[in-house]
């Protein structure tokens, strides 16, 4: 193939690999490292030097991050776009690697088969430095190759690597990785060198020179950073050697860390594919390229042994758990020797294993892209947040677990003093966190992450202030709840509380009339696409002029079709203190049955018929299937209220147990409607005597969502069976008498328990813990 037509192929192959790192660049939600990643970028340059020196990973990225975010906003899709552009520029520059290999065939493969890596796709999509730490690998593989081949300009390749070497080492420590692979590959290059008296010194003077650079450029920084390096605890249990080369094969063909035996057919493929390459550029390398074949096979061999003892215990140092991450810096190298052997082979056998190759990453492709999803985590309380925090109010997280994608989507001040590791056991724990507040703020606004029940399991904090506020109110949402509490008479006032004071950031202007001097405002947009089975929050913003009175309004879903797929009914309000504007959340829940597609978002009130937005529904192609009760189970036949019902249970013979035993039990639930909320089934083992830990009688128990959280509530199909089985712990210290086991089920969020007709639990059988 000619000059031209090469370069047209490279140039798809460049479009393409923009393509794969766009597509739903927004789609997925920002998790904890992206949200440390954009919360050191927000920090001004002094203090982000003096946080990283106390972090795991150097600043060089985020630094770049912090004038990124300056130049496009902090929307998900505008901050990834700088690894997007890294990961790009790695397929560049993989083309360059592969021409110093073989020729233009040998690069443009390389490069494609680097484009279409599920693996260096998932990693130009995040906001982390993996993307540019991955760049800056190939850059300094490249400028290695050309000094061992002895291009022309030497001094040229030789500050490209010490410069690329540098910055690697001030993106990510673990690029040292790639420090050591290129030194072992210029040890070889060395010996052959000497053994050829192919000029050694002049290589090792040009070699010496890019480690200098690379040197003076790092060892500032490393002064300054061990004068503030913490230590951590080693994690006792050693990783086998084996899992480690599993997962780099499952990395580098399938970018899939989880259930990796399951996939091993897939790996065996990718294995021979790969050995077939080493072995044919090998045995078929000219002398000039045995050196270059050489240093491949290092970046090959040297990231699974290398992880694998850096995950080994050692007291007082970091050791990090093996990740997809840490094989990304010399994944590239893998690919280039694939595409060399393809070319080796020819043309039939060739494309026989490049086809091999790039049909493990299509498959892998489509699995990563369906785990993508933008999620309500915090989205639309940032909203209320926007809208309703008062000067004098303060937001209080409770549990910190999530405060970096907290920061993300509120980069306002907020406390989170309540941390992970506190649990409120009392209402006298709960005066010493929120005590202050009462006497230095007007209002309180209390962020019940969804890790709220670790910190606070008795609601103590909620009752303590509920009992010395003048007023509350209620917010929830898909992941979370936010409880504001009034802490004077003024704020209180309900014209002042309801009070929008702007309009969050995401709002979207849209006016429609609701009543005389009543018109809506606008909306914020909810998730661009959502599973049935689900919720969604529409935020509304609405306008009164010196009018009061309450004006019943709905948000509706309305298919394709035009069918109505539900209607949310809302109460328009107005205070009449003047002109007012005010914002309300709207939680709306997507039936489970709900048809797939485009549905449009419309509001309702009066005469006005406002379409606001669309939503994609994903059909819940996952819900849960009906199970068939067997013959032998109990009939049970309870209702929980109005949705749902436990039909059958299977119950075991054995009446008599001992503490620390397990008592298996599997439920049969049936919905009777389809479900809005997510609501968690406990089995307490429930006793005579009082157990002072848990403040109750309860002896041993076992709370989850059904199936171990795989089959929620808003996942099932109304008449269908769900089957969900238990193993109930017995505690260690109950004390011998009889004991009831009961069932029941409660909303996670709120603690409210579902009636049945007669308590708020049943009794599935009564049992007998006899003396340990």
């Amino acid at each position: 193939m000619g000059k031209k037509p090469m370069l047209f192929l490279m140039v798809i192959v460049l479009l393409v690999a923009a393509g794969l790192r766009m597509h739903r660049l927004a789609l997925d939600s920002v998790w904890w490292d992206e949200g440390v990643s954009v919360w050191m970028a927000r920090m001004p340059i002094g203090d982000m030097l003096l946080q990283t020196a106390n972090d795991t990973h150097p600043p060089l990225s985020y630094m770049l991050l912090h004038g990124w975010r300056l130049l496009v906003g902090e929307e998900e899709f505008a901050l990834r776009m700088q690894s997007v552009l890294f990961g790009v520029l790695t397929v560049a520059v993989t083309y360059q690697i592969g021409r110093v290999v073989g020729d233009r065939r040998v690069g443009t493969a390389a490069a494609a088969l680097t484009a279409l890596a599920a693996l260096t796709v998932w990693w130009s999509q995040e906001i982390r430095m993996y993307a540019l730490s991955t760049l800056l690998a190939v850059v300094a593989l490249w400028a290695a190759l050309q000094l061992f081949v002895r291009s022309k300009h030497p001094l040229r390749w030789s500050i490209g690597l010490g410069v690329s070497i540098g910055l690697g080492l001030l993106t990510f420590y673990l690029f040292a990785s790639v420090v050591l692979a290129l030194n072992l590959a210029f040890a070889i290059a060395f010996v052959m060198a000497l053994v050829k008296q192919r000029q050694p010194w002049e290589l090792l003077k040009w070699w010496a020179a890019a480690q200098a650079i690379g040197l003076v450029f790092f060892v500032p920084w490393l002064g300054f950073a061990l004068q503030y390096a913490p230590t951590w605890s080693a994690v006792a249990e050693p990783v086998a050697f084996g899992q480690v080369v599993l997962l780099y094969l499952s990395t580098i063909f399938t970018a899939n860390a989880m259930n990796i035996e399951q996939y091993l057919p897939l790996l065996i493929i990718g294995l021979l594919a790969l050995l077939t390459a080493v072995a044919v550029t090998g045995m078929g390398a000219k002398a000039d390229r045995r050196v270059i074949w050489a240093a491949l096979l290092v970046c090959l061999i040297l990231p699974p042994a290398l992880v694998y003892m850096l995950a080994l215990p050692r007291a007082q140092f970091y050791r990090p758990t093996p990740s997809p991450r840490y094989f990304l810096l010399l994944a590239v190298p893998v690919y280039v020797l694939i595409a060399w052997g393809a070319v080796r082979l020819g043309r039939y056998a060739g494309a026989v294993l490049l086809t091999a190759v790039i049909a493990l990453s299509a498959w892998s492709l489509n699995r990563y892209y369906s785990g993508l999803r933008l999620n309500d985590d915090y989205l639309s309380m940032v909203d209320v947040l926007e809208a309703q925090v008062q000067p004098g109010d303060a937001v209080v997280l409770n549990n910190d677990t999530d405060w970096p994608i907290f920061t993300y989507h509120y980069p306002y001040p907020y406390d989170r003093h309540i941390t992970k590791t506190q649990v409120v056991r009392d209402e006298k724990y709960a005066a010493g966190l929120l005590n202050d507040y009462r006497n230095s703020h007007t209002g309180l606004w209390l962020v019940q992450t969804p890790y709220a029940a670790v910190t606070d399991p008795n609601d103590n904090l909620v009752k303590y202030i509920t009992a010395r506020s003048w007023l509350q109110a209620r917010y929830t949402f898909p992941e979370g709840e936010l409880l504001f509490f009034a802490l004077g008479p003024d704020r209180a006032n309900i014209g002042v509380f309801e009070q929008a004071q702007a309009w969050p950031g995401g709002f979207h202007t849209q006016t429609a009339s609701i009543a005389p001097g009543v018109e809506l405002a606008g909306y914020t947009r909810p998730v661009p696409e959502t599973p049935a089975g689900s919720q969604i929050v529409i935020g509304l913003g609405w306008q009164a002029e010196g009018v009061q009175g309450e004006w019943p309004a709905a948000i509706k879903l309305i298919g394709a079709d035009g069918s109505e797929i539900v209607s949310t009914p809302i109460v328009i309000t107005a205070a009449g203190s003047g002109r007012e504007q005010r914002f309300r959340a709207v939680e709306v829940f997507v039936p489970v049955n709900a048809p797939g597609g485009n549905a449009q978002i419309v509001f309702a009130a009066g005469e006005s018929w406002q379409p606001l937005d669309t939503i994609r529904i994903l059909p819940r192609g996952s819900a849960v299937q009906s199970a068939v009760i067997p013959q032998t189970a109990d009939r049970v036949g309870v209702r929980f209220g109005d949705l749902l019902g436990l039909t059958a249970a299977n119950l075991p013979d054995q009446t008599v147990w001992r503490p620390g035993e397990r008592i298996p039990l599997t439920l049969y639930w049936q919905a009777e409607q389809p479900i809005a909320e997510r609501y968690k089934v406990f089995v307490h083992v429930v006793g005579e005597a009082y157990n002072p830990d848990t403040d109750n009688t309860i002896w041993g128990q076992q709370d989850q969502e059904p199936r171990g959280g795989t089959a929620p509530t808003t996942a099932w199909f109304p008449g269908a069976v769900v089957e969900d089985g238990y193993l109930v712990p017995i505690r260690e210290d109950a004390p011998p008498g009889m004991y009831e086991i009961r069932v029941g089920l409660y909303d996670p969020l709120s603690g409210l328990r579902l009636p049945t007709p007669n308590s708020d639990s049943i009794r599935l059988l009564t049992i007998t813990i006899a003396e340990d």
